[in-house]
C-alpha cells in the first residue's frame, strides 16, 4: 500500500464520469476456512448505490459494520451485536446497519468504514 502522501489527489474530472467512490476490498479466511469479505467504503457508495435500502446506519465511527443481508443470516447477527470479526484476530465491531438483499456480492460482504480498512485490515479499530 502507497503511503497516504505519495497517493494521487484529485484530478481532472473523467468525462463521462459523474460519481466515483473508493472501495477497499480484502478477504479473510477464519480457523475453519471460512471466507469473509471485507470491502471498505465511504458515503460516497451510497451515491453509487441509490437502491441500497439499508435497516440502520451506514457506519460513521470506528469499528462500525455495515453487513450484506446474507451475512447477517450467515453470521446471525442483529443490529447493535456487537461480535469479533472472522478471520481477523482481535478487534471486534458493531453492527449499525443491514442491507436489504440486492441478489448481488455485496449480500455476503462485511463493510467497515474505508479508514478502518486503509491500514490493511490488520488494525480495524474496536
Amino acid at each position: 500500500m502507497l503511503p497516504a502522501r505519495r497517493l494521487p489527489g484529485p484530478g481532472p474530472a473523467t468525462p463521462g464520469v459523474q460519481t466515483a467512490a473508493p472501495a477497499l476490498m480484502s478477504a479473510f479466511f477464519d480457523p475453519t476456512g471460512r471466507q469473509t469479505v471485507y470491502v471498505g467504503i465511504d458515503t460516497n457508495m451510497l451515491r453509487l448505490k441509490p437502491a441500497w435500502r439499508i435497516s440502520g446506519t451506514f457506519p460513521t465511527r470506528p469499528g462500525e459494520l455495515l453487513l450484506g443481508s446474507e451475512a447477517a443470516l450467515v453470521y446471525h447477527w442483529r443490529l447493535g451485536d456487537e461480535t469479533r470479526l472472522p478471520g481477523i484476530p482481535g478487534p471486534t465491531g458493531m453492527v449499525k446497519g443491514i442491507l436489504a438483499p440486492t441478489h448481488g456480492a455485496e449480500d455476503s460482504f462485511i463493510h467497515v468504514r474505508l479508514a478502518d480498512a486503509q491500514p490493511g485490515f490488520g488494525t480495524l479499530a474496536s
